[in-house]
């Protein structure tokens, strides 16, 4: 079994992105959302996936919440990896590179 951490910046834009979608939508987006999170969290147990990878780095990315939330990961061993970074697809593209630096 994998160990997954999740970066303070990791657990910081999960918890804008669970504030708007309270805020803006229905619990079903949540839910979606959390079972995204668990899908992706499993595909990487299972290593059944091959991620993008951005700009020519050791970040992956993968799609998650009907492909509106990127997550940005590292694998930091075979049986590790850091979450990054979780990014709401209309956000402004200079903020993902300099929150990515």
């Amino acid at each position: 079994m994998i160990q997954v951490s999740f970066t303070y910046l990791a657990h910081d834009s999960l918890k804008e992105i669970y504030n708007y979608l309270k805020n803006k939508w229905t619990q079903k987006e949540i839910n979606h959302l959390k079972n995204d999170i668990k899908d992706f969290i499993q595909t990487l147990d299972d290593a059944i996936i091959v991620h993008v990878y951005f700009e020519n780095t050791k970040i992956q990315s993968a799609l998650l919440g009907k492909k509106q939330i990127t997550v940005y990961f590292k694998k930091v061993s075979d049986e590790e990896f850091d979450v990054l970074l979780f990014w709401p697809n209309k956000g402004n593209p200079e903020n993902l590179k300099n929150l990515l630096k």
